[in-house]
C-alpha cells in the first residue's frame, strides 16, 4: 500500500484528504468486533461483516430486508413495526442513531439483547446508505441485573436491622415489663385470692413464650455470619452435639476461598433449620453434613443426612416440620438454588441442596 501523508495546516487551510485503499476499509469490516450490516435506502442488504454472517448463521442475505432478517424487538419482545423502525428514522432524517438497545434473534433462534448504532451515509438522489453496527450486550444486561440484586439486597438488609431495632426497642420490651409485673401480682395473688395463681402463672408462661420466639425473630433479622462460613458450620454442629449427644461428621471439599455474604448467611440458616428438624423430630443416632464445590468454582452442594425415624416425604408433615421445611425452601430460592427432600419411614431423611456460584 502506497503511503499517504497530510499537510501541515494553518487556522485557513484545508487538509489534504488521505486516500486509503479500498482492500483497507474491507479488511477493516471483516475484522470488525461488532456485526456491521450496510443496507440500501430501502434497507435491503447489500454487505454483511464477518460477525454479522456468524451471529446470523447466513451468508446469502443480497438484497434480504432488515427485518426479516433479524426479527427485532423492542425490550417488551413486541415485534418493532416499520414504522417504529430506528433504521427507516436514520434515512427519514439523515441523521444517526447511537446506542440503540433491543432485542434480536440470533441463529440459534435465541433472542439476545444488543446494542445497535445506526449511522446515515450520504449519496446523490436514492443512493443514500445505511451502515447498522450491533454489539452483543447479554454480558451487560447480567451484570446490570446482578447489581440490581445486591442494591435490594442490601436495602432490605437495612430494613431488617431497623425493623429488629424497632422491636427490640419496644415490643420485646413492653413484654418483658408486662410478663414482670404480671409475676410480681402473681406472688400478691397467692397470698390473698390463691384461685387466681393458676391463670396468672399460664399467662406469664405465655409471656414467657411469646418473649423467647420475639428475641429468636430479633436474631433472625439480624443475623451475620461474621466468622468464616467454615467455621461457623463447625460451631453449629459443636452446639448441636453438646444438646443432643447425636454423633455428627462434617466435611468440606473444594470450597472457594471467598463467598458472598448474601450466600453464606442463607446457608447457615439452613444448616441450622435443618439441624433443629433433626433435633426436634427425627430421633437419630448418626448425622452427616457435606458441603461440596462441583463443576468448580459453579456449584455448591450440601448434603444434610440422618438415619432417623423419617417420614413419608408424600404425606403431609406435622406444623412445624411443614414450617421448617417452607423457609428452608424460600431461603434457597433467595440465592436461586435448588432443594430436594428424600425420606422414607424408618430410614432417615437426606436434605439436598445446590446453589449456583457463577
Amino acid at each position: 500500500m502506497a503511503e499517504s501523508s497530510v499537510e501541515t495546516t494553518t487556522s485557513t487551510q484545508v487538509a489534504t484528504p488521505i486516500h486509503l485503499p479500498v482492500k483497507l476499509f474491507q479488511s477493516v469490516f471483516d475484522h470488525a468486533a461488532d456485526g456491521m450490516v450496510i443496507m440500501d435506502s430501502h434497507r435491503r442488504v447489500l454487505y454483511m461483516n464477518r460477525m454479522a454472517q456468524q451471529w446470523t448463521g447466513l451468508t446469502q442475505v443480497l438484497g434480504v430486508h432488515c427485518g426479516t432478517l433479524f426479527h427485532c424487538h423492542d425490550e417488551h419482545q413486541q415485534p418493532l413495526r416499520s414504522e417504529n423502525c430506528y433504521g427507516l428514522c436514520v434515512l427519514n432524517e439523515h441523521t444517526s442513531k447511537s446506542n440503540v438497545e433491543m432485542n434480536l434473534v440470533n441463529r440459534d433462534g435465541v433472542t439476545v439483547p444488543v446494542s445497535v448504532t445506526y449511522s446515515f451515509i450520504p449519496g446523490t438522489g436514492m443512493d443514500s446508505h445505511l451502515l447498522m453496527s450491533i454489539r452483543d450486550i447479554s454480558d451487560k444486561r447480567r451484570l446490570e441485573k446482578e447489581n440490581q440484586k445486591r442494591e435490594a439486597l442490601h436495602y432490605t438488609l437495612r430494613e431488617r436491622e431497623r425493623l429488629a431495632r424497632d422491636l427490640h426497642d419496644t415490643v420485646a420490651q413492653d413484654v418483658a415489663f408486662a410478663n414482670m409485673q404480671l409475676k410480681l401480682m402473681s406472688e400478691d395473688a397467692v397470698k390473698e385470692h390463691p384461685s387466681f395463681a393458676a391463670d396468672l402463672d399460664r399467662l406469664s408462661h405465655v409471656l414467657d413464650k411469646t418473649l423467647g420466639t420475639l428475641r429468636d425473630a430479633i436474631y433472625d433479622l439480624t443475623f451475620q455470619v461474621d466468622e468464616d462460613f467454615q467455621g461457623f458450620i463447625k460451631k453449629c454442629i459443636v452446639e448441636f452435639t453438646t444438646r443432643t449427644r447425636v454423633d455428627i461428621q462434617y466435611h468440606a471439599y473444594h470450597i472457594p476461598d471467598h463467598l458472598e455474604p448474601h450466600l453464606t448467611n442463607q446457608l447457615a440458616k439452613i444448616i441450622q433449620e435443618a439441624l433443629a428438624n433433626i433435633r426436634k423430630h427425627a430421633q437419630a443416632e448418626h448425622v452427616h453434613v457435606s458441603l461440596t464445590g462441583q463443576d468448580f468454582p459453579h456449584r455448591l452442594k450440601l448434603l444434610i443426612e440422618d438415619d432417623g425415624r423419617g417420614f413419608d416425604a408424600s404425606a403431609p408433615l406435622l406444623q412445624g416440620q411443614h414450617y421448617g421445611m417452607n423457609t428452608m425452601r424460600e431461603r434457597c430460592a433467595l440465592i436461586g438454588g435448588t432443594l430436594e427432600v428424600t425420606s422414607e419411614p424408618g430410614k432417615g431423611t437426606q436434605i439436598v441442596v445446590e446453589v449456583p456460584l457463577d
